[in-house]
């Protein structure tokens, strides 16, 4: 009885898709968008191609989908109908046939390719004029790299297996002499010169330009011949106009449009990406197996930083997030590290990914739940987050399922199974400083008191290189660090360097029942450098050990 009425129902929704042929009803939910098109499916083996008011254009088909912007469709039959961008029919052909969508102002038909679509079994290959639907012409083979190519320097190949350029007619525009062509370049930036394309002919690798006349690249009148020029990308992965991205055979420079002179000039020691907030040049190096290692240059030109990196990301400003193969370990695992570059040195690095930068000296770690079974479906229990600092102490003493961070206000979650788990503020202590000495985080941080950081007296001390004494009676300590003695007082702002008083702008105290003592003028008294980074609360101390 259940499969009755439910077949009753699919069959009342296709009556009011299909009988009228007009409109689809307003139960069958819209699927998968397609330029101004919607594919909606009364079931799995019935779509229907509607428009935005539900309008039918077409259908039923047994599937859709998204062929290069174009709605490409199979009938029942076995069949294809490619729906142009306005929802007029562009072509269709039987199951033994193949489309391909237009491109550069034509489209083609692949006659008796039904098994898997295989060129080889390609008995004629139609090319047609996009907007008029005009047949130019039919070839007893398929054009190489088809959907590549300018419309009057296509590739095609003969029974020997040599190439030769054709047009969108079929007309040869050279002989079969080519035993590969390598690359094709971009020809829409003017006026520099370029060459259309690398070819191989007779085992001799040559630049050709658009006329398909070999070039010198080292004697263009006395300049080097650009073969190829093109946009970086900026910070947000899209095109930065400011420059080009200038190539001369295996050279590439940068080219600054509005000046009208090399930024970076030509040269095959890297090559050039992107251009970051018209500050850094995102520069990789090809080291071999198809990988490459990034780096950044300033605007002069100056590694900044090396070429050493498996990716870069901008964060702004002087700030960079890495990730970094750092090979297999004794278990033949590989390894990557993650971390952030600031001002070209790393101050952070981990094996976890870093996801987030939140200010006030927090990061947002983000790596695979170890606890979680993967028993049942779940959502946010694959992965889970871990607030740290950029000495890598976690800073709640927790890791969480999903977090937020509005306002300078911390909100996290432990909520299992939930697509939206609900969140509950934490309070984090903003009075921390990370401790680095001469490189290196140590494993304690700071407090932060009247803008003066306090340590622990013994781990300070003795990361120093001195011993330490502590006199119960007189709650005072004495610390002896390369032959000088340093006496303090709790709550005294008087610290003694070998008899000698000095004032302190903040007395040494107990916090949290440990005796914390003013870093900068211990580490002064004992000659070494202390510097401050606020944006990552960072207190860098430098001393000869």
């Amino acid at each position: 009885m259940k499969k009755i009425f439910m077949a009753g129902i699919i069959a009342s929704l296709l009556f009011s898709a299909s009988a009228s042929a007009e409109k689809l009803d307003d139960n069958v939910p819209l699927g998968q968008e397609i330029g101004s098109f919607w594919v909606a499916a009364v079931s799995d083996s019935e779509k229907y191609v509607v428009n935005s008011e539900r309008d039918i254009i077409g259908g039923p088909f047994v599937y859709v989908s998204d062929y290069g912007g174009f709605v490409y469709a199979s009938n029942p039959d076995g069949s294809y109908v490619l729906f142009d961008l306005d929802g007029s029919i562009l072509c269709e052909t039987p199951a033994s046939d193949s489309i391909i969508y237009p491109e550069n102002g034509i489209y083609a038909v692949m006659r008796g390719v039904s098994d898997g679509g295989d060129y080889d079994l390609c008995t004629a290959f139609e090319i047609y004029d996009y907007t008029t639907g005009e047949k130019l012409c039919t070839l007893d083979r398929p054009v190489l790299y088809y959907l590549e190519q300018q419309t009057d320097k296509m590739v095609i190949e003969n029974d020997e297996g040599k190439l030769a350029f054709i047009n969108k007619y079929g007309e040869l525009q050279s002989d079969y002499v080519y035993d590969e062509v390598k690359k094709r370049f971009n020809p829409d930036y003017m006026p520099y010169p370029k060459a259309y394309a690398i070819v191989v002919q007779d085992g001799v690798e040559k630049y050709i330009d658009w006329d398909l006349n070999e070039i010198d690249l080292d004697n263009y009148n006395g300049q080097p011949f650009i073969t190829n020029c093109s946009y970086p990308v900026n910070e947000h992965n899209e095109k930065n106009t400011d420059y080009y991205i200038m190539e001369s055979g295996d050279k590439t420079g940068l080219y600054d449009i509005a000046e009208d002179k090399y930024v970076i000039p030509l040269q095959n020691e890297f090559e050039i990406i992107g251009v970051m907030d018209n500050t850094y040049v995102y520069i990789q190096n090809d080291i071999g197996d198809g990988i490459n290692n990034a780096g950044m240059l300033d605007m002069d030109g100056n590694l900044i930083i090396p070429l050493e990196y498996s990716y870069l990301d901008h964060l702004g400003g002087d700030a960079f997030r890495y990730e970094k193969s750092i090979g297999s370990d004794e278990n033949g695992i590989f390894r990557m590290e993650y971390g952030i570059i600031k001002n070209g040195r790393v101050v952070f690095a981990g094996d976890k990914y870093v996801q987030d930068i939140l200010g006030d000296g927090l990061i947002v770690l983000f790596y695979p739940d170890p606890d979680e079974s993967y028993e049942y479906a779940h959502n946010y229990t694959d992965y889970i987050y871990e607030i740290v600092n950029y000495a890598g102490h976690n800073m709640t003493n927790d890791t969480y399922t999903a977090y937020d961070y509005t306002d300078g206000v911390l909100y996290t979650s432990h909520a299992y199974h939930s697509d939206e788990p609900p969140t509950e503020p934490v309070d984090i202590s903003r009075d921390f400083a990370v401790i680095d000495l001469n490189g290196k985080y140590l494993d304690f941080d700071g407090v932060i008191r009247d803008d003066r950081t306090l340590v622990p007296v013994r781990e300070i001390v003795e990361g120093l290189g001195g011993t330490v004494e502590w006199n119960g009676s007189e709650r005072s300590v004495r610390a002896v660090i390369d032959g000088r003695t340093i006496d303090l007082t709790i709550d005294s702002a008087v610290m003694t360097v070998d008899g000698t008083d000095n004032e302190l702008d903040v007395p040494a105290q107990i916090i949290n029942e440990k005796t914390m003592i003013p870093l900068r003028a211990v580490s002064e008294a004992v000659g070494a450098s202390v510097d401050w980074d606020g944006s990552i609360r960072c207190v860098y101390i430098n001393k000869d050990m």
